[in-house]
């Protein structure tokens, strides 16, 4: 899959459905913005031109952006922003996941497993071969998610030249 650019999408209109990737996980977001109601979530996309031609996982953001929705803006009385970015920094591709959350704690409606993270991170370890990490960063309103891998794995040019 690769990741689209677009940049501050505040909401997922069908037009921006269709556009936004990576599908999976704006399709996911489209329904949790039906079921919280469009004012109590809001979807922000940043993607680096660069880092749009990534090839990423199908099931590396879906994780991601489920718990911040579960655990951030639905575990919260108040509004919140679930924004994805993806950008390049020192030849290593960085995609974050970022949760922000206003209003009292109400808690997490259904609990989970508690799986998806470690298995996240064990998929990373292997395809990667341990040049793959995914850190959790919590913040005053939230999370922020982060996965950062090599980036001349992902990158096109690279690719061509060692065909």
């Amino acid at each position: 899959m690769v990741l689209g650019a677009t940049r501050a999408a505040r909401g997922l209109s069908p037009s921006h459905l269709r556009r936004c990737r990576p599908p999976h996980a704006c399709a996911y977001l489209a329904i949790e913005r039906a079921r919280l109601g469009d004012a109590r979530l809001v979807v922000e996309t940043d993607v680096d031109p660069r880092a749009a031609q990534a090839q990423v996982p199908a099931l590396l953001l879906q994780p991601l952006v489920e718990n911040a929705v579960k655990h951030g803006v639905g575990a919260h009385d108040g509004s919140g922003v679930v924004r994805i970015e993806a950008t390049i920094e020192r030849d290593r591709l960085v995609v974050r996941v970022i949760d922000r959350s206003s209003g009292t704690r109400i808690g997490v409606l259904e609990d989970g497993a508690g799986i998806a993270l470690e298995t996240l991170r064990e998929r990373l370890a292997m395809r990667f071969r341990g040049e793959a990490k995914l850190t959790l960063d919590p913040h005053e309103s939230g999370m922020c998610a982060r996965v950062e891998r090599p980036w001349d794995e992902v990158n096109p040019e690279a690719e061509r030249t060692a065909a």
